[in-house]
């Protein structure tokens, strides 16, 4: 019965790993034509690939900025058939929003932006 020891020389950090990629001849004759053009290797070619991929920015759109004094909560609760308190809530919500939608505020405090009492929330 034998047995895998790691040499002990060898970094954990350093481990690579493999992995394949699925394709059919004419796609493979594709990247391999795109890697000799970039004059490198199949392998550095599908690797530099992935690593586009990973290190990517997401290309969501950002939120566009928002002037809450020119907001209509009367207008935008009619217009989307919600109560004026939702209104007021979503007019807060977008306030506090980050640039990607995102809101980190406690429910008490946006209760005290819509002027609604912390016994309702």
């Amino acid at each position: 019965m034998g047995a895998f020891h790691r040499a002990e020389n060898i970094d954990q950090a350093e481990a690579l790993y493999r992995f394949s990629v699925r394709c059919d001849r004419a796609m493979n004759a594709r990247i391999e034509a795109a890697a000799r053009k970039a004059g490198i290797s199949v392998t550095a070619f599908v690797q530099r690939h992935f690593d586009s991929i990973l290190d990517a920015r997401p290309n969501t759109p950002k939120l566009a900025s928002f002037d809450a004094a020119k907001f209509d909560a009367v207008a935008f609760s009619t217009r989307h058939h919600v109560t004026l308190m939702a209104a007021k809530l979503w007019c807060a919500l977008r306030v506090h929003a980050d640039e990607n939608g995102n809101v980190q505020r406690f429910q008490t405090l946006l209760a005290e932006d819509i002027s609604c009492d912390h016994a309702s929330t």
